[in-house]
């Protein structure tokens, strides 16, 4: 069995509450596509293509892995409608909030991982897992969420 073989094998979305989303108000929200970037390296980029002088303007919710392909929400005040298409990253907007985005506006994410080259033995115990994993879910082992990074006292 093989796990993560292709950025494309790992992807997560961000799942942001119901109703957050209006037509009009303070901040414009983006949902942000990326691939081999890091949260804040989008928000750089992001940032350069509104013209906004540091990616500190930008607000989210939560950060996401550089590895696999994420789809995670960034706010920004008075932003300007956009839509970006660009290797490794696009860019829509996709309406509005009245404050900066963040982490009490995320539900949490959805993962869809791909496995490759699982043997006859290994798809007979992935399906006998189906049942009990629908009844009783997966552990977490991040526990609620992983925030930041450990080696700086975040997290």
């Amino acid at each position: 069995m093989r796990l993560k073989q292709r950025p494309a094998d790992f992807k997560v979305t961000e799942l942001l509450r119901d109703g957050l989303l209006v037509p009009r108000a303070e901040h414009r929200v983006y949902r942000v596509t990326k691939r081999k970037l890091t949260s804040l390296e989008a928000a750089q980029e992001l940032a350069a293509e509104l013209d906004l002088p540091a990616a500190g303007e930008i607000s989210m919710a939560g950060l996401k892995d550089r590895q696999g392909v994420t789809i995670q929400y960034m706010s920004v005040p008075k932003g300007k409608p956009l839509k970006l298409r660009r290797e490794g990253l696009t860019v829509e907007d996709v309406g509005c909030i009245d404050h900066p985005l963040d982490s009490e506006d995320s539900e949490g994410n959805s993962f869809e991982i791909v496995v490759r080259d699982l043997g006859p033995p290994e798809l007979d115990r992935a399906r006998r897992s189906l049942d009990p994993v629908r009844e009783h879910g997966l552990p977490n082992y991040f526990d609620e969420q992983r925030f930041g990074n450990l080696r700086h006292g975040q997290g």
